[in-house]
């Protein structure tokens, strides 16, 4: 699983600016790549249409969105003149315009263009497939325009289709699972998202394959940090033991090497955490203590904020996730770095 869905949830949904680099959309690139039939290749109007979502990939993946758009928009109503409302053509359309105002943080445009896509979908099958990455996407749209049932409903909506579909223990069922948890976790419901963490970790602990460790540790360290949030200290604790104590055995020094060590000074970029407008006005302040991991190349990977203010919480992992760090050498070698980020709200 990625760990960019983390940055995702705190980057792309509370700063739009921030979405188009953090959010390699799966729906898109896939709908875009959708091949024409033989038939269809000999219109004009759809020849047309292949070549400007061609085009719309090409600067989709090097983050010309805004130039995109308009390509994107001519090839969904040259597809629209031409096909029925229904047509995967159509659709694959409407999912990479959706996709493009996503990028842009153009929430409320993205949201049509997704609801006709799902709703052609479920009229065809509830049970497609692809209805999946739609409605993730869809999850993140809600959740940025602050409607959080919704968002739920659709995440909710995509992991039955994919427990329906693959079974319980499939990839795509388990990414449905951590983004489910992740979600409750951002949205400050910590006891729903306990169940979920509880599944991924049980199925991390079962897989195999070269990146099961990192995969088994990411999970352990959202379980933990949704656990702190419950005061429920004590488990964290034993859960993060295993981590730690698992690089120490394997000799990878890598993610325990530097633990508790305040690292505000060492970043290259630190922004400071907006200061919520419902904590002003209840006069809340204090101090946010924030542990985060970055990555070999100076990255935040993981942040939880261990200690502070409920109300001031979510504002300083979103500003943690944005810093960025000088990479740590050990012998010439990059590592991962765990430590504490501290944030200071002064009420005025």
């Amino acid at each position: 699983m990625l760990i960019s869905l983390t940055i995702l949830w705190a980057l792309s949904l509370s700063f739009p600016q921030a979405s188009a680099n953090f959010f390699p959309s799966k729906s898109f690139v896939k709908s875009s790549i959708v091949q024409v039939g033989s038939a269809q290749s000999q219109s004009p109007e759809l020849a047309e249409a292949k070549e400007l979502v061609s085009r719309v990939v090409k600067l989709y993946g090097e983050r010309k969105y805004e130039e995109a758009l308009p390509l994107a928009k001519r090839a969904l109503q040259i597809r629209e003149k031409v096909l029925s409302p229904d047509d995967q053509l159509v659709r694959s359309a409407l999912v990479n315009l959706a996709e493009l105002y996503l990028a842009l943080g153009k929430y409320g445009d993205a949201e049509s263009p997704f609801d006709r896509v799902i709703t052609s979908y479920r009229n065809a099958n509830p049970n497609d497939v692809r209805l999946i990455n739609v409605l993730d996407s869809m999850a993140l749209v809600q959740y940025a325009k602050g409607n959080l049932h919704k968002a739920e409903s659709a995440y909710q909506e995509s992991l039955r289709i994919n427990e329906k579909t693959f079974g319980s223990e499939n990839p795509g069922t388990v990414e449905s699972v951590f983004k489910l948890a992740e979600f409750y976790q951002f949205s400050g419901k910590y006891e729903k998202a306990v169940p979920y963490y509880q599944r991924l970790l049980s199925f991390r602990e079962k897989s195999e394959g070269p990146k099961r460790d990192e995969q088994l540790a990411e999970a352990i360290d959202r379980y933990a940090c949704a656990l702190r949030k419950l005061n429920r200290g004590e488990e964290a604790n034993n859960l993060e033991k295993r981590i730690y104590r698992s690089s120490a055995d394997s000799g990878n020094r890598s993610e325990a090497e530097i633990l508790g060590n305040v690292l505000n000074g060492r970043a290259i970029s630190l922004p400071r955490p907006s200061y919520p407008e419902d904590a002003r006005a209840a006069g809340v302040s204090g101090t946010v203590l924030v542990r985060v991991v970055i990555d070999e190349k100076g990255t935040v990977i993981r942040a939880c904020a261990l200690k502070g203010p409920r109300l001031l919480v979510r504002p300083s992992e979103i500003a943690a996730y944005r810093a960025r760090f000088t990479p740590t050498k050990l012998s010439g070698i990059p590592v991962r770095v765990t430590g504490v980020i501290t944030y200071n709200y002064v009420h005025r």
